[in-house]
């Protein structure tokens, strides 16, 4: 008899554990499901916040362009403090590489930029805004964040891909859903075929 209640007990003991054990799981994986979207929603806001600081530049400039004040904008030295602090330093570099290349070889053509990445344009409107922006994809510091840019009458998808910098999140590149462009392994080709010419 004392055999049996001790079976007994190890039986209820041992369902018990695994109870434990499987609520333990369950709360675990809450968390984690928790953490994936609270992550999501940081990166979100991320880049809504990116988008909205970016764009009230160019939303002056043209309310001031409307009432007959003219002002050139971006500036290359505007464009380049809101490439410092929005874009990865990887990707700055490749920037820097490409405006040096093209002010030594192409200064009287178009070169790389013949429109405005921000913008997905070479012009803009008191319309300028971003919509849908929605995470894809989240790997560690990597993730893939989609978005309509909003421009004329002009809406364009986009697919950021973002990279996790000193807890920062920040632009690796520009990229076209369709694959008609990713704006780093273009700057990269770019580089690689202009070094190899002799000019």
């Amino acid at each position: 008899m004392k055999k049996l209640l001790f079976c007994f007990f190890a039986l209820i003991l041992a369902l018990g554990s695994c109870q434990a054990k499987s609520s333990k799981d369950a709360v675990v994986r809450d968390k984690t499901v928790a953490n994936i979207g609270s992550e999501s929603d940081e990166l979100v806001n991320r880049v809504r916040d990116i988008y909205a600081t970016v764009f009230s530049g160019y939303l002056l400039a043209d309310s001031l362009r409307n009432i007959g004040q003219y002002e050139v904008f971006p500036t290359p030295e505007s464009l380049d403090a809101l490439n410092a602090k929005f874009l990865t330093p990887e990707l700055n570099g490749l920037f820097r590489q490409v405006n040096e290349i093209d002010s030594k070889y192409h200064s009287d053509e178009i070169g790389f930029f013949d429109a405005d990445y921000w913008i997905m344009g070479q012009d803009w409107d008191s319309n300028l805004r971003v919509s849908d922006v929605k995470v894809q994809e989240i790997n560690g510091d990597e993730a893939w964040v989609r978005l309509l840019v909003h421009n004329f009458d002009n809406v364009t998808p986009l697919l950021l891909q973002m990279h996790r910098c000193d807890g920062t999140w920040l632009i690796d590149s520009f990229v076209d859903p369709d694959g008609l462009f990713d704006m780093k392994m273009d700057l990269q080709e770019y580089i690689y075929n202009e070094t190899k010419k002799k000019y």
